[in-house]
């Protein structure tokens, strides 16, 4: 015993004991540990300076604008006090756009084909305050089969070119499929109406004013459940405002977008239709249970719109759009409950329904994105999207009446 704690103690080759030395060393391994963390410090805060001056990762930060037709950047609330919006009374005072207005919907570094130099698409609103033809007249044709197309974004075709939207896409196959030449499909997307009862109001008073054969109602899930925005799919752009911009700027290099890491064991579709009515999420996003399915509001309304068109002879059909996330063979769609929900629905009023699931079901969902900043579906979603929602027109053009 006395030997081994003397052998503790005992100097060194250097003249140390060992505890002295063990001391220095780490005393030299903490001087070591903190210079290099000062010097990490020094570095990310040197090319933080740096960043925000001369942004060289800029191409990483996404970023989707508006410009107006003199191609200056315009905010909705700019848009509005200068009349290229207007907000005509209906129940939810609903933002529409200007008869005749021209603007932009650009995208920074946007890539897609049918973009300009800037990365924008040009879209005109006609008359009726429609994004369709010029030369649309409220009295329909003699012999003119009208397609009357109600629903938001995915229908209006945002961010997409007018002649490549599922819309216009249709109107020339159906010509086609059929034979008939009159046959003119009109875009009532996103003019006033975003949710399934405003739909209705907008077939009751303004849309069916067109004189539909067809009235086809597209829907998107935020249409049927809210979404909330803490399952947003992509990173949004980092800021120069933001502290830690360059390692923001860094992440967004490394990982563009965010996936979905949903539990594949949560119903996640069922748990957004049982989300109470005082659930803080709907005032967050301005929203309230009544827009939504859990409250037989959207029953309601197109209950409502399959009796408007039986009254005047319209054909009446639905169309429901998936979620453009995880949609590849083995990735987990946590959305499926909200397309049974409304195909039993459907089902059950008598109502044709097109679920297009199945039809981007094994696609690469970055690859139908307008663009990182916007998940609305490009020239490709549009493009495989079309001859589905076709034949599914076909089929009601010729049911009777």
């Amino acid at each position: 015993m006395t030997s081994d704690l003397s052998s503790a103690g005992a100097a060194t080759g250097d003249g140390t004991t060992a505890p002295r030395r063990a001391r220095a060393r780490g005393r030299g391994a903490f001087r070591r540990l903190a210079s290099f963390a000062f010097g990490t410090l020094l570095a990310l805060g040197a090319g933080e300076v740096a960043v925000r001056v001369i942004d060289p990762l800029g191409r990483v930060r996404f970023e989707s604008y508006f410009e107006d037709a003199d191609r200056n950047r315009v905010d909705y609330a700019t848009a509005l006090a200068r009349g290229l919006v207007v907000e005509p009374g209906l129940p939810r005072n609903r933002g529409t756009w200007t008869p005749g207005l021209v603007f932009y919907m650009c995208y920074r570094d946007g890539a897609r084909p049918y973009m300009d130099e800037r990365g924008c698409v040009r879209v005109e609103i006609n008359a009726l305050g429609l994004r369709d033809r010029a030369d649309l007249t409220v009295e329909k044709p003699p012999g003119v089969r009208r397609v009357v197309c109600i629903g938001d974004s995915f229908t209006f075709g945002w961010g997409v070119a007018e002649p490549l939207v599922w819309v216009r896409l249709i109107e020339a196959g159906l010509r086609r499929r059929t034979g008939d030449e009159r046959i003119a499909t009109v875009n009532c997307g996103a003019a006033g109406a975003l949710y399934v009862d405003e739909y209705w109001w907008g077939l009751r008073d303004r849309f069916g004013r067109l004189q539909p054969d067809v009235v086809l109602v597209s829907l998107c899930l935020n249409d049927i459940a809210l979404m909330p925005n803490t399952i947003a799919l992509e990173t949004p752009a980092p800021r120069r405002d933001q502290p830690l911009y360059l390692l923001r700027m860094l992440d967004a290099l490394v990982r563009p977008h965010d996936r979905f890491a949903l539990d594949p064991a949560v119903d996640w579709g069922q748990l957004l239709l049982d989300l109470p009515p005082d659930n803080p999420a709907y005032a967050a996003k301005a929203e309230t249970h009544d827009m939504f399915w859990g409250s037989g509001g959207p029953q309601a309304a197109l209950r409502a719109m399959r009796a408007w068109c039986r009254e005047h002879g319209a054909a009446f059909g639905v169309v429901v759009w998936p979620l453009f996330q995880n949609l590849g063979r083995d990735e987990h769609y946590p959305f499926h409950t909200l397309h049974r929900v409304v195909g039993e629905f459907c089902a059950t009023e008598g109502i044709p329904v097109l679920d297009l699931f199945a039809t981007f079901h094994g696609q690469r969902a970055e690859e139908l994105w307008v663009d990182p900043s916007d998940m609305h579906g490009n020239e490709k979603a549009h493009a495989l999207a079309a001859p589905v929602i076709e034949a599914f027109v076909a089929d009601l053009l010729a049911r009777p009446r």
